[in-house]
């Protein structure tokens, strides 16, 4: 669901060093047909949004639109 802000493609997810990353891959000689300054792999490690994807989920999954199963006691 992240997308690379140099390319717009969709980032995929990676594990470095026991944590979780998304990344994107754009080799060179694409950037280059496609006149992008875009870097050889971009790395976002996941801890560093946690924070941001749990509010927006807060707004999706509010406790108006949760189910029964979800909420707790």
């Amino acid at each position: 669901m992240l997308f690379c802000g140099y390319c717009e493609r969709r980032m995929q997810g990676d594990w470095k060093n026991r944590q979780a990353y998304y990344r994107c891959r754009f080799p060179a000689q694409y950037a280059v047909v496609n006149e992008l300054d875009h870097p050889k792999v971009v790395y976002l490690r996941e801890a560093e949004i946690l924070d941001e994807v749990d509010s927006w989920l807060g707004t999706v999954l509010g406790p108006s639109r949760r189910s029964t199963r979800t909420r707790r006691a």
